[in-house]
């Protein structure tokens, strides 16, 4: 009797509000007879969820893992499920880049994971470039010039351009 060689993927990210799908891929489905037969039973932090199909649906962060056996053999696989740094994934319109661990810099992990961003670029009120990045960002703008020094308290503007296409514009208040 074959064991089954599961598989779930890469570690995942996700946003607070959102649904990911997790599939158990059977890498060797070919060497059963009957793929109906093939028992699944999911586990979230080591708690059985109960639950007995190829695919789940999740909601929250957490250890995923799932055991999947026929005729008495089993294999199992398991994926972390973690926030975003940026959990609520909005785009802030408030960083404090105070090095107290909250709201430090300008968090867009969820941005560039989900539609990759091609360039961001940030003006102070007269238009000037005070920061810019291209082929990805996530979190590098914590209210710095160019040079690298200290920008005063002010509402600065971006404009994110994704690699889909699609242009985000807006603006985040620098408070010190």
């Amino acid at each position: 009797v074959p064991t089954p060689e599961v598989e779930l993927g890469n570690d995942l990210q996700m946003c607070e509000d959102e649904t990911l799908t997790l599939t158990a891929e059977i890498l060797n489905i070919s060497d059963f007879p009957d793929p109906q037969a093939l028992q699944y039973n999911w586990y979230k932090d080591g708690q059985d969820l109960n639950l007995h199909t190829q695919q789940i649906e999740v909601t929250e962060p957490g250890t995923y893992r799932v055991e999947v056996s026929y005729g008495g053999c089993a294999g199992a696989d398991e994926i972390e499920v973690a926030y975003f740094a940026n959990s609520k994934c909005i785009i802030p319109n408030v960083i404090t880049p105070n090095e107290d661990g909250k709201n430090d810099a300008l968090v867009l992990d969820f941005l560039n994971a989900k539609e990759g961003i091609d360039k961001i670029e940030i003006f102070n009120r007269w238009g000037h470039v005070v920061f810019e990045k291209e082929n990805g960002y996530t979190d590098e703008w914590h209210g710095q010039s160019p040079d690298g020094k200290d920008l005063p308290n002010a509402t600065y503007y971006y404009v994110i351009k994704l690699r889909n296409g699609e242009t985000k514009t807006g603006w985040v208040y620098l408070i010190k």
